[in-house]
């Protein structure tokens, strides 16, 4: 009997999504800028586009990290 997926958690699911929408972002802004502007604009706006993704991701870092910390002081005082 083939083992059967686990569904994925919703932050994993937020996760993929975002990596989705990051990759999509950023090879479809390449593309149009490539196709208007050609080749020296796509060198100069693929760090910037990849420079707006990093920004994208901050968010999801910044709950990320605080998560972590709830988390670890909710551990930490359970112990006490």
């Amino acid at each position: 009997m083939p083992k059967q997926k686990l569904p994925l958690t919703k932050k994993q699911e937020d996760r993929q999504y975002l990596f989705i929408i990051i990759g999509f972002l950023i090879i479809v802004g390449s593309l149009v800028i490539f196709l208007v502007y050609g080749v020296n604009a796509l060198i100069l706006a693929v760090p910037i586009l990849v420079g707006g993704a990093l920004i994208l991701t901050l968010p999801f870092v910044l709950l990320s990290g605080l998560e972590w910390l709830v988390k670890k002081l909710k551990d930490r005082n359970q112990d006490l």
